[in-house]
């Protein structure tokens, strides 16, 4: 099951844009930055637990438009988004794990 669902995410990863942008550092070194996720070089960016959170509200809000479709591909795609919420809360539950033994470790 958990390779079923590895695969299913990773599918599901690949169709959002990079994360990270190269960038080089004062030394001229290749250095990666992030676009979205809270970095020392962007103190603005949002946890992981709290960009898949957001992910995940935009599916259910979404999913609502299909939950009266009678067609069987709207059913199906109500479905495959049911399959995606649940991943994305089991990533967001494994990023809020990480965001505690982070902090612990400090």
């Amino acid at each position: 099951m958990i390779g079923r669902n590895f695969g299913l995410l990773l599918t599901f990863v690949k169709h959002i844009p990079p994360i990270l942008a190269p960038t080089t550092d004062c030394d001229g070194k290749s250095t990666l930055m992030s676009k979205h996720l809270v970095s020392a070089d962007n103190a603005g960016g949002k946890r992981t637990e709290d960009l898949l959170a957001e992910i995940r509200a935009e599916i259910l809000t979404r999913m609502a438009a299909y939950g009266e479709d009678p067609r069987p591909e709207a059913q199906t795609v109500l479905e495959n988004n049911l399959e995606i919420a649940q991943l994305l809360t089991d990533a967001i539950h494994l990023a809020e794990a990480n965001t505690k033994t982070l902090a612990e470790d400090i």
